[in-house]
């Protein structure tokens, strides 16, 4: 008896070559995801990256990595990382030095960063912060109680 096998292929399974992971590029230490379906409730702390495809309902922190909330993701709390990434809904607080709102992307609460960028359709409702970012060599710090507009008695004299 001869197996018919579709779509053109007629090797037997035996001599089928499996087909190729797909590679993730990934530059932190690991990858810890939440699956789609699933609720964890309670608070994460890890090294490395987390991909949030469920539910989390309490606060992530993540010390080196990412935080991407993919699409049909949930986080209710607050996100530390050093980059933050939201193509689902986060309604609490998201602190990163960059923040990404994706365009499936819904960000509700307070958002603090040094960086934040907003695709079209990304939604962000609430307040943002400042977060203090190293200066570039270039650039001067001013001593305090100066600002940058010279005072009345400058413009006068000049």
């Amino acid at each position: 008896m001869k197996r018919l096998i579709m779509f053109g292929r007629d090797k037997p399974q035996s001599q089928q070559t499996a087909p190729a992971p797909v590679a993730m590029p990934m530059t932190e230490s690991g990858l810890t995801v939440i699956a789609a379906g699933a609720t964890f409730t309670g608070n994460i702390q890890l090294t490395g990256s987390l991909q949030v495809f469920g539910k989390v309902m309490g606060n992530i922190e993540v010390a080196d990595g990412r935080v991407h909330l993919m699409q049909g993701g949930v986080v209710e709390g607050e996100v530390k990382a050093p980059h933050l990434i939201v193509d689902g809904v986060l309604e609490g607080v998201g602190e990163a030095a960059m923040v990404e709102i994706l365009s499936h992307g819904r960000l509700q609460g307070t958002c603090r960063s040094s960086a934040l960028s907003i695709e079209k359709g990304g939604i962000f409702l609430g307040q943002s912060q400042q977060l203090d970012s190293p200066l570039p060599a270039s650039v001067t710090r001013l001593p305090e109680g100066k600002s940058r507009e010279p005072s009345n008695t400058e413009a006068r004299e000049a």
